[in-house]
């Protein structure tokens, strides 16, 4: 079972513990702390292994003896607890335009399984399966009350129910607390883990629509997302060959194929496997160094167009406002240096 989860949600925890006249040292095992790893300081911020978030609830559960407690843990979440996904969330007009980013940024406030969206006229259907693992009940029931309760604090309507939720896992002895949190039906024992929203919520205005702070805010976001480990092996080679193309000046299908050892067809198919495309992959690490270049005061933005290999400045300007909603220079002026 591989990924994290923010570090902030262990906040969350302890919120419900409280709730319930206990507190994290009350739990078996004691106050849980954060194991130290890599990913404790990937894009700025902190984040806790999935596995080791998956014992704090189990722990959460065993000491309060509540049934699905991951409901309980996941629906007192607010907009600080997501972080810079919270507030990107915040600021969009609607809730369809809300999960798109979501969607986008989803691995700044869940790096587990990656989500799949899809619409029809009925609505929305969002999807993980378990290409890296299954965290179990706890971990998969918070989850999805995070991103209901989130989507019932942006509208500011206590009453928005799911039309349908699916859960990998197998059914509990009780599903009542799962019909009445979400407000459709519920199945266990699926495929994957889904929730499936009516058109009509996704059309659902948000209290506090702010479009340039969303574009600011979006530029952030994507400048954290760019700087997180890939979450497979093979996708990780891929990264470093692209860094070293990137850093080349190179930018094509054929190199990255002749880099990774293998023919055009199979990068294709390896990328379509994980639900990754090559210009998309390519751009965010061409981000990547680009923000480390801009860093560098001896570094013109000029020079770094040119060793990211884009014919000129005004290329450069456009991909990197695109990426990160800012332009080069702008990003440069509230960037640390060195």
């Amino acid at each position: 079972m591989h990924g994290h989860v923010p570090l902030s949600y262990l906040q969350l925890l302890e919120r419900c513990l409280v709730r319930h006249g206990l507190s994290a040292g009350s739990l078996p095992g004691g106050d849980p702390q954060p194991d130290a790893t890599p990913a404790m300081v990937d894009a700025g911020q902190p984040q806790l292994p999935v596995r080791q978030w998956a014992a704090c609830l189990a722990a959460g559960q065993t000491a309060t003896g509540i049934p699905a407690f991951g409901l309980r843990v996941g629906e007192l979440v607010n907009i600080q607890d997501l972080g810079l996904m919270g507030y990107v969330a915040l600021s969009c007009s609607t809730v369809g335009e809300a999960l798109m980013r979501w969607q986008e940024f989803e691995r700044l406030s869940y790096d587990v399984n990656p989500v799949k969206v899809s619409t029809n006229q009925h609505g929305v259907e969002l999807r993980w399966g378990d290409e890296h693992g299954r965290p179990g009940q706890l971990v998969d029931e918070c989850a999805l009350a995070i991103l209901m309760s989130t989507v019932r604090g942006i509208t500011g309507d206590a009453t928005v129910s799911a039309s349908k939720v699916s859960f990998i896992n197998a059914r509990p002895a009780d599903t009542n607390p799962y019909t009445t949190f979400f407000g459709g039906e519920v199945h266990f024992g699926t495929q994957q883990t889904e929730v499936h929203l009516a058109a009509a919520v996704l059309n659902m205005p948000l209290r506090q629509p702010d479009p340039v702070l969303l574009k600011l805010l979006e530029g952030q976001a994507q400048s954290q997302l760019v700087r997180l480990p890939p979450r497979d092996p093979w996708m990780a080679t891929l990264k470093d060959a692209l860094t070293d193309m990137v850093k080349s000046g190179e930018g094509t299908l054929a190199e990255a194929a002749a880099r990774m050892g293998c023919s055009v067809r199979t990068l294709q198919r390896q990328l379509a496997k994980g639900g990754a495309q090559f210009q998309t992959e390519l751009d965010r690490s061409r981000c990547a160094q680009a923000l480390i270049w801009l860093r560098d005061p001896t570094l013109s933005t000029a020079e770094v167009a040119i060793r990211l290999g884009y014919a000129d400045q005004a290329a450069f300007t456009r991909a990197f406002s695109r990426w990160t909603g800012q332009t080069p220079g702008r990003w440069r002026k509230h960037a640390p240096l060195g």
